[in-house]
């Protein structure tokens, strides 16, 4: 009877214990999970506010219009560099013509041609001046082989310039801009409803295509400096003082033949102006007439 009384007893402590040891387990392991939600939740409320900072709502009426940052594009940067070379040169030679003939087949051997030409002739000398574009690999050559035609230099400065950054920053923001494009006209077909709608899709669509081809001129620009190097080119030859001729002074023979031109225009310009006052001339000899008749017959 004793051990019957006793073993409920113990059985309820023994429950009770374990109730309260997978209580206080249950209440850590919640803590514990609790915490960690929390800072996951500060870090991805953080990232998401860093994200967001410095995005731009772009939306009209219920339609979401895209903008270049929504629709941004990865372009691979080329591990080329591009470069523009330009130079400038100052020589004397020889013979103007001949050195001109010699740059030609120059340029012609090396894929270049010359963009202008400039002759121009002055008291003390004789010169021309060339723009040149030559392939950029064939820079370097080029101006060795044109420098060795002078006989005298009187300056070669040549640059180079960086366009790498400009071009692959150029060529990122056209794709961009192409693709906000493409999601411009998805919406115009698909989305636009009304009128209002429709208005603003399309000045949007205007000014982005605007923003493109401003972007592909620069981009085409770029590309053509890059790919032919550009030669400003002077070459002279000192001559003997030649005075310029007067071109304004007149010979005798010129005076007479405009001297006789302006009579005889002044002839026919006499002739036409009696056919246009030829009543005048008929109702004056008419009144001279009668007045003589008159004073013949009262004499």
């Amino acid at each position: 009877m004793i051990n019957q009384t006793h073993n409920p007893m113990k059985i309820k402590n023994l429950s009770f214990v374990l109730l309260l040891v997978s209580a206080f387990i249950l209440f850590s392991c919640t803590s514990r999970e609790a915490n960690e939600i929390t800072q996951n939740f500060d870090s991805e409320m953080l990232e998401g506010a860093s994200f967001s900072k410095g995005t731009k709502d772009n939306s009209y009426s219920s339609i979401p219009l895209p903008n270049e940052e929504s629709s941004s594009m990865e372009v691979s940067e080329s591990l080329s560099q591009y470069i523009i070379k330009t130079a400038d040169i100052k020589m004397m030679v020889e013979d103007v013509n001949v050195s001109t003939d010699n740059i030609e087949q120059i340029l012609k051997k090396n894929g270049g041609f010359i963009d202008n030409s400039n002759l121009e002739t002055k008291p003390y000398s004789f010169s021309n001046t060339l723009n040149i574009r030559v392939p950029a690999a064939k820079f370097d050559p080029v101006i060795k082989e044109i420098t060795a035609l002078a006989e005298y230099i009187d300056h070669r400065v040549v640059n180079s310039e960086d366009a790498t950054k400009a071009y692959v920053d150029t060529e990122v923001r056209l794709k961009n801009k192409l693709e906000v494009e493409k999601r411009y006209i998805e919406i115009l077909r698909n989305q636009a409803r009304t009128v209002a709608d429709v208005l603003e899709v399309e000045r949007q669509l205007n000014d982005i295509r605007i923003e493109i081809e401003s972007a592909q001129s620069y981009l085409n620009t770029l590309k053509d400096k890059i790919k032919y190097s550009t030669i400003n080119l002077e070459i002279y030859q000192t001559v003997n003082y030649v005075k310029k001729p007067e071109t304004n002074q007149k010979s005798f023979f010129t005076d007479v033949k405009e001297a006789l031109q302006f009579g005889w225009n002044a002839v026919l310009s006499f002739i036409l102006v009696f056919l246009h006052l030829w009543p005048l001339f008929v109702i004056a000899s008419l009144i001279v007439i009668t007045v003589v008749f008159i004073k013949r017959r009262k004499k």
